[in-house]
């Protein structure tokens, strides 16, 4: 965790942080899905429109209800940012959202450095709890 987080991390030293290894991606996320419903049962889980197919799978199968917020804009060929911040600003706190760390799956459409601090302004705001599906 040191590797990604710092040495000096706040949330090392403050025991906030956890991490467990897996085998492969699907099952590191079915690891996290599952983890994540014991503790927030309630919670829907939000991922991009479009997403790789499998998000469904993985959190339908945990027993969430996915969600979906706005990402891809087909007239721009590109991210549609104002949608995607409407749809998880509208979204209940606390919402379980996936995010694609990057090479967006299927878009390839990643934020720029200032839509991703957009995103996450948005994230700390709503406190939501953040799934970085980082493939590749």
């Amino acid at each position: 965790m040191k590797l990604i987080l710092g040495d000096d991390s706040v949330a090392i030293v403050e025991k906030r942080a956890v991490a467990c290894q897996s085998l492969s991606g699907t099952g590191a996320l079915r690891v996290c899905a599952g983890m994540l419903h014991n503790f927030f049962a309630d919670s829907h889980v939000y991922v991009s429109d479009p997403t790789w197919s499998n998000h469904y799978n993985i959190f339908e199968h945990a027993g969430f209800v996915v969600d979906k917020y706005r990402y891809w804009d087909g007239k721009i060929r590109g991210l549609d940012l104002e949608g995607m911040l409407q749809d998880l600003q509208d979204a209940p706190d606390k919402s379980i959202v996936v995010l694609h760390a990057c090479a967006h799956n299927p878009t390839g459409v990643d934020p720029t450095q200032d839509q991703w601090r957009k995103i996450c302004q948005l994230m700390q705001d709503k406190q939501h709890i953040i799934i970085f599906d980082t493939a590749y």
